[in-house]
């Protein structure tokens, strides 16, 4: 099933023999999905349909989108003569009277509304715009498929690590209630020794330390543990954006991992815990990154 990540980048070009466009999209980690657009002024007004056509495609993450439009014929300017000779006979008074430079060519067609562009007709902007936004939006949905599809396997080695730490915590499961029971026996027997000798009731130290065993078994923070580990590789082989449930799956595995680890008060149990926990985090940093 395909993963996609939130990170990539593409570039896209249609042109013909009137303008050249080039689109080019940028993606990065977001919570939601936020649009940026860098446009044209003759492209602002398909602001909505590029918007629309890359939200249908895309579920989350920062997505900068940058058109450029490159005029090939550069005729496309007109000179509104009316508003020159009105420019020059309004002026020629104060040249002649003050004895002042007349304006230069460039000074002329910097004013407002002497040089005007003609507008660009909108279906020719389409017939560009279009084909290479949907071309950039494949090559980006591309490139975060195939990062997507590296994330999953970095995540799927690392859930089996974390699988060998629980079978042995498991397996190692009986050193810590072996080291907690000794050592309670022999401090409640010191305690029982000051205490004029009083003789210690074998019958009410095994009920109290089975109690306080209990309270140490770490069997159902491991049947939890596992069962978000299987939610985990089901989900991943699921089509639907999964960013958000991978991340609360990864907050629930480490909860149950923090609960180990204070249940756990053997040098042996800890150090499986805290190699779990270093998987967890890698894998939590993984899966900020996942649609």
């Amino acid at each position: 099933m395909k993963t996609y990540s939130m990170t990539g980048f593409s570039r896209s070009q249609r042109d013909n023999d009137q303008a050249q466009c080039i689109i080019e999209l940028k993606s990065v980690n977001s919570r939601y999905i936020d649009l940026h657009f860098r446009l044209p002024d003759c492209i602002k007004s398909f602001e909505m349909d590029i918007r629309k056509q890359i939200t249908q495609a895309l579920n989350r993450g920062k997505i900068e989108c940058s058109v450029q439009w490159i005029t090939q014929n550069q005729t496309n300017f007109t000179v509104d003569q009316t508003a020159v000779n009105h420019i020059i006979e309004t002026t020629q008074p104060l040249v002649n009277r003050y004895n002042l430079a007349p304006l230069s060519m460039a000074e002329l067609l910097g004013l407002p509304n002497v040089l005007t562009r003609q507008p660009i007709d909108n279906e020719m902007i389409a017939s560009l715009l279009m084909p290479a936004l949907s071309e950039a939006i494949t090559a980006l949905m591309a490139q975060r498929q195939q990062e997507g599809t590296q994330l999953v396997q970095h995540i799927e080695s690392r859930l089996i690590r974390i699988d060998h730490h629980i079978d042995a915590l498991i397996e190692n499961a009986h050193l810590a209630s072996t080291a907690r029971s000794e050592l309670l026996r022999q401090k409640l027997t010191e305690l029982m020794q000051k205490q004029a000798n009083i003789p210690l009731d074998e019958s009410r130290f095994e009920q109290e330390l089975i109690y306080y065993l209990q309270k140490m078994d770490i069997t159902e923070e491991i049947d939890r543990l596992r069962s978000h580990i299987q939610s985990t590789k089901t989900l991943l082989n699921t089509a639907e954006p999964k960013g958000r449930k991978l991340d609360f799956l990864i907050q629930e595995m480490n909860r149950e991992a923090n609960t180990i680890g204070a249940k756990s008060q053997h040098v042996e149990l800890s150090t499986h815990v805290i190699e779990l926990k270093v998987l967890l985090e890698q894998i939590r940093e993984q899966v900020q990154n996942i649609e």
